[in-house]
């Protein structure tokens, strides 16, 4: 199973993509929803990874569990917008205006990030 560290890279690199389709304007906003959410998953990994007792879920509802039982409700509801939202990229060709990346994707993004950095004692992506 992956450890901390690599989990944490594939994170990083999750953020870059969906930044960098972010930053050149690109119309595939489904994108910058499921590698935002992909991002979110590695950074929950490695919060996993790091317990005393490793952590490896191995679906979503396994992780969707962890999150409620290690993190506050707001954390959870954060999460799960995340993982709804690429659900509907990934199977529903759910679109995405800018409008709701900006006000709702990207703040439960940067608030679930933070938790996780957290606990983990970083301070950067």
């Amino acid at each position: 199973m992956p450890d901390k560290l690599e989990h944490l890279k594939s994170a990083r690199r999750n953020y870059d993509i969906s930044k960098l389709l972010l930053d050149n304007k690109h119309k595939c906003t489904e994108w910058v929803v499921i590698t935002l959410f992909y991002s979110a998953v590695h950074f929950l990994e490695a919060y996993l990874a790091s317990l005393p007792t490793p952590l490896h879920p191995g679906n979503h509802s396994e992780r969707n569990t962890l999150v409620a039982h290690y993190f506050s409700q707001n954390c959870y509801r954060k999460y799960a917008l995340l993982k709804d939202m690429s659900v509907g990229a990934r199977y529903y060709c759910k679109d995405f205006k800018q409008g709701y990346i900006d006000s709702s994707i990207l703040p439960a993004f940067e608030f679930f990030k933070k938790q996780i950095n957290y606990r983990l004692g970083t301070q950067k992506l």
